[in-house]
């Protein structure tokens, strides 16, 4: 099994996206018109958008599952991003899930603002009804086969105080470990390629639109 190998990590990560219903987020089509993009037979998806070129719009969320390949526990030790690069900002139609925009995703674990000059992770939990709260505390957890473990992030395309760099964000994951007097590093992305979040405080030249029954509006 996966942590014997030494070219192999002694741990796996599976990613879902999670955006929030009850939020405007939803995805820049760059350069497409409503009736370039199909509509989907169910409700959009990140992976539907993804595939067709979407981009993130403002925050990427995902839900991680790690777990370690055998029955000896694999120590996390910090979790951090990298190949983070700025770029010009693309425009296109932008997809929400809904145009009224609503409260935060009600399960939140750690968030990071990914156009700070130093993007870090911050434990986040609410507090006193809807009230958010960044606790500092350190990142350690253990993992194993049978007892994984589960992180909710927030990526956010703003920096500190939530200004907006104008540009797009790539980036990915990086989970620090230890296990077994060994010590290496997990990339997480989105199969391969960086994750893309577009952070902007512009207004597109490209409509916004939402699905209605089998059209956009």
């Amino acid at each position: 099994m996966g942590g014997d190998d030494p070219d192999v990590p002694p741990l796996a990560a599976t990613v879902e996206f999670t955006p929030a219903k009850d939020n405007c987020e939803g995805w820049t089509f760059p350069g497409k018109r409503p009736e370039d993009i199909p509509v989907p037979s169910g409700e959009p998806t990140a992976e539907w958008a993804h595939r067709l070129g979407g981009i993130d719009n403002s925050i990427t969320r995902l839900r991680l599952v790690i777990q370690g390949m055998n029955s000896h526990d694999v120590v996390l030790r910090n979790m951090r991003i990298v190949e983070l690069r700025r770029g010009p900002l693309p425009t296109g139609t932008d997809v929400s899930l809904r145009t009224d925009c609503g409260g935060d995703l009600l399960e939140r674990n750690y968030r990071v603002m990914l156009a700070s000059d130093a993007p870090d992770f911050e434990f986040v939990t609410r507090a006193d009804g809807d009230r958010v709260k960044v606790i500092k505390k350190p990142f350690g957890y253990k993992v194993s086969a049978t007892d994984p473990e589960i992180f909710a992030i927030e990526a956010n395309a703003a920096g500190e105080g939530y200004e907006q760099c104008d540009c797009l964000i790539t980036w990915k994951l990086a989970l620090d470990w230890t296990h077994k007097g060994e010590q290496g590093t997990l990339i997480v992305d989105d199969k391969g390629a960086s994750f893309r979040t577009k952070s902007t405080h512009l207004n597109s030249p490209y409509p916004t639109v939402v699905k209605q029954g089998d059209a956009w509006k």
